[in-house]
């Protein structure tokens, strides 16, 4: 008896130290998450601050890219709903009700549920169970898309002659109070879209002093995606007709100066007909200039490349002892640098051009370009010569950085 009572005393105790052990451990996993979140809350501002968009921004224009990839998913579905009932027409004759905002009314859906139970067709009841599960795809994905704009505020609705700068700037001054200057600032380096349409959803987001924005699809017929590869295509098509038809007047030209010569007696009437074709020619040749530089400004890169101490007296970085470097305001009369990205995707930097002995450094602004992902910066060994290149070429075009050397 007295055996069985000291190893039930044994094993108790055993308990005891194993929970003791296990509180410990708890203990020193808890403190060692404690030290490493302040360790990690104090590197940042010793190495460079905070980055240039605030966490909370970047989540939220991460959220709002979701609600865009699921509002152009919604669009698709119904096209393809719509093409669905229009193969159900052909086959039955019957013409379903009209698509709502969503997809079929509960009455619809209930008569296609019958027919499927009661239709000897195995073809026909094949496109019903596909019309019903694409208008539950529907469903199921604005669904999801009020879930997620639950969570964001209100997006601005797009309406004609709307721009996306206007837009940014009243959000910013008259919802935000924000001052003019401090807005201007705060639009000209962010990423705006160039073409808006009506129905689009401009999303704007401002958390301390930094300014972020998305738009999507909305109720728009097309995604900013289309819009904007449309409005590129339709420059290069443009361009390209304009080349077309220089060639095609230059050639005329020289068989009506040929036609001219061995016609003296309608040399007058021919003349006229040139100088009509040479005006022609001259007003294509304007427009294809014309064409051909919006081309070099959606292909381009402007670049500043200065000292640091520079950069922070002209106010365009801020940043001091024991403080973070940032980029300030971006003054488009300072980019005096171009790069044309389909020719070149490299920036030489020479220390004796800037007064340098060498180089120690070369950082790049804005800081929301990835090192290694979107760029790389090379120095070579003698300190005398850096590369900076360029590696998501898309990323940069008809953009503005500054590249800041110490």
């Amino acid at each position: 008896m007295k055996n069985s009572t000291e190893r039930e005393n044994t094993t108790e105790t055993a308990k005891i130290a194993r929970k003791k052990t296990k509180l410990l451990y708890t203990l020193v996993i808890v403190l060692a998450v404690l030290l490493l979140a302040i360790f990690y809350s104090i590197i940042p501002n010793l190495r460079g601050g905070r980055k240039h968009i605030s966490p909370q921004i970047r989540q939220r224009v991460k959220l709002s890219a979701k609600i865009g990839k699921l509002e152009t998913k919604f669009h698709e579905s119904k096209e393809e709903l719509s093409k669905l009932l229009q193969e159900y027409t052909v086959k039955t004759g019957e013409v379903p009700a009209i698509l709502g905002d969503i997809g079929l009314s509960e009455e619809e859906k209930k008569i296609l549920k019958e027919k499927i139970i009661n239709s000897q067709d195995d073809i026909f009841k094949s496109l019903a169970k596909d019309i019903l599960a694409k208008d539950k795809k529907i469903f199921e994905t604005k669904k999801e898309i009020n879930r997620f704009e639950e969570l964001l505020p209100k997006p601005h609705i797009v309406i004609e002659g709307e721009s996306h700068y206007q837009i940014a700037m009243d959000f910013l001054v008259h919802s935000k109070k924000v001052p003019g200057e401090k807005a201007t600032r705060l639009v000209e380096r962010t990423a705006l879209l160039e073409s808006l349409v009506p129905g689009f959803k401009v999303w704007n987001f401002y958390s301390e002093n930094e300014y972020g924005t998305f738009v999507t699809q909305g109720d728009a017929p097309s995604s900013p995606n289309d819009i904007t590869r449309k409005a590129k295509k339709e420059i290069t098509d443009a361009r390209d007709k304009a080349i077309a038809e220089k060639k095609k007047l230059e050639t005329d030209i020289k068989a009506l100066e040929k036609k001219k010569s061995s016609l003296n007696s309608r040399a007058e009437e021919l003349q006229e007909e040139i100088n009509n074709q040479v005006a022609k020619l001259k007003r294509l040749s304007k427009e294809n200039s014309e064409m051909e530089k919006r081309l070099n400004i959606l292909n381009s890169l402007y670049v500043i490349i200065d000292l640091k101490k520079n950069l922070i007296k002209n106010e365009i970085l801020k940043g001091g002892f024991l403080r973070s470097t940032k980029l300030e305001k971006m003054p488009m009369e300072d980019f005096k640098q171009t790069i044309d990205l389909r020719e070149t995707n490299t920036i030489e930097i020479f220390a004796e051009k800037l007064g340098l002995s060498k180089i120690r450094k070369i950082r790049l602004y804005p800081k929301h370009h990835k090192m290694g992902v979107d760029y790389k910066i090379e120095i070579k060994t003698n300190k005398q010569t850096g590369t900076l290149t360029i590696l998501n070429r898309e990323k940069f075009k008809n953009g503005r950085v500054i590249i800041c050397v110490e």
